[in-house]
């Protein structure tokens, strides 16, 4: 009796620990291109330095993105499930979201309205990744 009491307290407590982020864990949020620009514009998002990720666009010009994540508390979901993603500055940046039927929607076009810089925030199950993104000429 006492081994499955014990036993019962050990599963409790690896269940418990399992939905918990180990320590300095960083989930995996990336914006990711599906069109790129037109001649002589620009279109460019970079995911290749963790602590600063940008976005470049040139006004006038859209950018289809997709999103991934992934993390360990997220398993028998999409972790995209119920992405949103933000300006801080909508004078600056548009943020649409791409409508499809039946499937769930992770895509999103980011258009440069104004020249400026403002930051992107795309949050997801995971957590939440910021973009420092420049619209120019």
């Amino acid at each position: 009796m006492k081994t499955t009491h014990g036993l019962l307290a050990l599963a409790t407590i690896l269940l418990f620990l399992t939905g918990c982020p180990s320590e300095g864990y960083d989930p995996q949020i990336s914006l990711y291109p599906l069109t790129g620009a037109p001649p002589t514009k620009v279109a460019q998002l970079d995911n290749s330095h963790e602590t600063l990720r940008t976005i470049n666009l040139s006004a006038g010009v859209s950018l289809g993105v997709s999103c991934y994540s992934y993390c360990e508390e997220v398993t028998t979901t999409d972790a995209c499930e119920g992405v949103t993603v933000t300006a801080d500055h909508d004078e600056v940046l548009r943020v649409d979201e791409i409508y499809s039927a039946g499937a769930s929607s992770h895509r999103f076009v980011l258009s440069g309205t104004a020249v400026g810089t403002t930051n992107v925030t795309v949050t997801t199950l995971c957590g939440s990744r910021k973009y420092l993104t420049t619209v120019s000429e």
